[in-house]
């Protein structure tokens, strides 16, 4: 049982692996990719709740950022993915990712 102590909170967060539990869970190699078409769908739903519907090429470079960040977060595209989706480049991506 835990009793509150510092230490002892430390030992039992440091027992569990959750790495090890999301392999036993999902299996060794997870690699599924999501399609263009769905992080499209998921950046228009961000962009609706965030930025009251601002489609990204409207956006700011700070908002654009975020929805970046958010996006490579939610769906873990990759760098090509981002710059293929949304107006984005090497130079922006550099600094957020």
């Amino acid at each position: 049982m835990f009793d509150g102590s510092p230490i002892q909170f430390f030992n039992l967060v440091k027992a569990w692996n959750l790495e090890d539990l999301v392999n036993e869970s999902h299996g060794m190699n997870v690699t599924d990719a999501y399609t263009d078409e769905e992080v499209l769908k998921g950046i228009r739903m961000m962009c609706q709740d965030t930025f009251g519907g601002v489609l990204p090429d409207r956006l700011d470079k700070k908002s654009l950022a975020t929805l970046t960040r958010k996006v490579h977060t939610r769906f873990g595209c990759p760098r090509s993915q981002l710059m293929r989706l949304l107006p984005v480049d090497d130079f922006l991506l550099d600094r957020i990712l």
